[in-house]
């Protein structure tokens, strides 16, 4: 796929003391070479089988000091086209809240927009908790977000692309059957966000859009917040919210149907378990916000945390957290994600040091 360049972004990159990064070609050869290097891996691993494919981008905390945040969504994009991805999708914490200046937050919004549209594919996106608080006490609302990051993508996906209030939605991709849909782990607005909750509003749309799933589609679910508790920070206040542990819940009674009453979009209900191999199902749940990678199955349901550009203390982390250490400056880290419909594998590929060996398989 070609991209197509905008005169915003070397402007907005040389304010940030960045070199242009105006088109796909201009990417460093570390982009390139370790781009190369994960795609031969998939390459192997995919065969001749058809996949379902996807760029994980999050927790890039854009800060005063360490402005990284526009070329390396611009690396991102570029090994998202390299690999054929069906989409990419931004899980959060764009910015680090805490470090921005005014007018900070808006000159971001902006060059992530331009960047976003610059890509032919689909570029979605999942909020999180950082991203509603701009610094120097101002709030970003939902409807903010949503009308910058989630609204120019309607253009390009057109009805596939199902926009529901307060910043979550999903994507659907007919021919390869399968629907996306992307969460707000932050739904309460209050002023700088709210942490870590879904709302029962948002998890009764959750249930209805499951529900309205067709039969024989995979779906995956994303969310800035990781609801599993390997993605919580040690000595950190574990959050009591309910949604969170409903949101569990639901996942775990779509994955198993075991009273047999998720219609499917089709005719009658079938119970999950009896479904023939390949024949769809939840794929898994993808987050971000933990700064560390892990991966675990529970009641049937795979999560997976991916690392991002976020920092954490060792003291913070558990015995499923597994974090690379890596120079933003010189490297890029980046999980490309891809599915087996026939066969039901998943296959995850990192990008960046060490790659080889934090790549992670499974199966649904």
């Amino acid at each position: 796929m070609a991209r197509k360049v905008f005169s915003l972004l070397p402007a907005l990159c040389l304010c940030f003391g960045l070199a242009a990064c105006s088109g796909k070609d201009d990417v460093p050869d570390f982009v390139r070479e370790r781009t190369d290097e994960a795609f031969a891996r998939y390459s192997d691993w995919k065969g001749g089988e058809k996949t379902v494919c996807f760029a994980l981008i999050s927790d890039v905390h854009v800060d005063q000091v360490r402005r990284t945040y526009i070329p390396h969504l611009h690396y991102d994009l570029y090994a998202a086209e390299r690999f054929g991805c069906d989409f990419s999708i931004n899980l959060g914490d764009i910015w680090n809240s805490s470090a921005l200046r005014p007018g900070d937050a808006d000159t971001i919004l902006a060059a992530t927009r331009e960047e976003m549209l610059s890509y032919d594919g689909v570029c979605l996106y999942a909020p999180g908790n950082h991203d509603f608080d701009a610094g120097c006490r101002r709030h970003i609302s939902a409807d903010t977000l949503t009308h910058e990051l989630q609204k120019p993508m309607l253009s390009r996906a057109g009805r596939r692309l199902h926009l529901a209030t307060n910043c979550y939605g999903y994507y659907d991709m007919p021919r390869k059957r399968t629907r996306a849909i992307f969460l707000n782990s932050n739904a309460t607005e209050t002023r700088g966000g709210s942490y870590y909750t879904y709302g029962a509003q948002q998890l009764e749309w959750l249930d209805s859009t499951l529900r309205s799933t067709r039969r024989g589609w995979n779906t995956v679910v994303f969310s800035h917040y990781a609801p599993h508790p390997m993605g919580a920070w040690a000595g950190s206040p574990v959050s009591e919210d309910s949604t969170i542990a409903g949101l569990r819940n639901i996942l775990a009674g779509y994955a198993a149907d075991i009273d047999g009453s998720w219609p499917r979009g089709g005719e009658g209900s079938q119970r999950r378990g009896s479904s023939a191999r390949g024949d769809g199902g939840l794929v898994g749940l993808f987050c971000g916000d933990s700064h560390w990678s892990a991966y675990t199955r529970e009641d049937g349901v795979n999560y997976y945390i991916t690392q991002g550009m976020g920092g954490s203390p060792e003291s913070a982390r558990n015995e499923l957290s597994r974090v690379v250490p890596t120079d933003f400056g010189s490297e890029m880290l980046l999980d490309i994600v891809a599915f087996k419909p026939a066969t039901r594998e998943v296959g995850i590929f990192r990008i960046g040091r060490d790659a080889a060996a934090q790549d992670c398989f499974f199966n649904y």
